[in-house]
């Protein structure tokens, strides 16, 4: 008996030794192949010989983050892309003055603009626009905000929208992701009196309702 049980174990384990010295089969070679490849792919790539152009950052603004985990980056300037800034050129007077100085046959300064950000009990031009100070913004608080760092009034509502700004998941970067990291500001994409993008082509068609 003792043979009988000696003998089956040692079959067993020569049957192993042999499974396991066995040349490999087609599919083993073929996973390792595999895997070969995604090693190969994962290796550190060479960039070398690639320019991108040097970011000339006269034209931006060095942006402080608030987030402890962000390094300061660069975004857009603002008042150099406003045609008619010094607004102080046109309101040399007080708000109100200039309103009740205007003649009713005139059209209104700003006719063009529309506001379709907020409703008029929640917003209007001075909850953004400095009432005695034109060339600046104002926060809530009444604190004066440059009008190149415009983006720090933005973030006051759209905080989410702001965190996600500073650390690069909002927003659109500025000659590629090399360094110094600069980006679009928020008034780059975001027409800040209607900053909500209109509905644009194409436009997902529901067929169920050609019928009716």
């Amino acid at each position: 008996m003792k043979r009988v049980i000696f003998g089956t174990i040692l079959f067993a384990g020569l049957f192993l030794l042999g499974t396991m010295c066995s040349p490999p089969s087609h599919t083993e070679e073929h996973s390792h192949h595999l895997l070969d490849e995604i090693r190969q792919h994962q290796s550190p790539v060479e960039y070398e010989g690639l320019s991108y152009g040097t970011l000339d950052t006269s034209y931006l603004l060095s942006v402080h983050a608030d987030l402890p985990e962000v390094e300061d980056f660069f975004t857009q300037k603002r008042v150099s892309e406003i045609t008619s800034f010094p607004c102080a050129n046109c309101h040399n007077q007080p708000l109100e003055a200039m309103k009740n100085a205007q003649k009713k046959d005139l059209k209104k300064a700003h006719w063009n603009i529309h506001m379709a950000h907020a409703s008029e009990n929640t917003m209007t031009c001075i909850t953004c626009h400095a009432e005695n100070n034109m060339n600046e913004l104002t926060t809530l608080t009444g604190e004066l905000i440059k009008l190149d760092e415009s983006f720090k009034l933005c973030g006051q509502c759209h905080s989410t929208q702001y965190k996600d700004w500073q650390g690069g998941a909002h927003g659109k970067q500025i000659n590629g992701w090399q360094t110094p990291r600069a980006v679009k500001t928020c008034v780059s994409c975001h027409n800040p009196h209607q900053p909500s993008f209109p509905s644009r082509f194409p436009a997902r068609l529901n067929t169920n309702q050609l019928g009716e």
